[in-house]
């Protein structure tokens, strides 16, 4: 779905809407004990929560 038409959806049903948020992030996981554990990707994921 193209985001035009998602708007234009959205909009048709909810055509009083004055605020959309979007949630978006990732989720990392890793451990110190991990063989390829490294810092970048803890600070990716916080990169990307303080802007996704």
């Amino acid at each position: 779905m193209d985001v035009e038409r998602t708007i234009r959806k959205i909009t048709d049903n909810h055509p009083n809407i004055s605020v959309i948020i979007n949630n978006a992030g990732i989720q990392v996981t890793p451990t110190f004990l991990d063989n390829d554990f490294d810092f970048n990707h803890i600070d990716n994921e916080i990169t990307i929560m303080k802007t996704g």
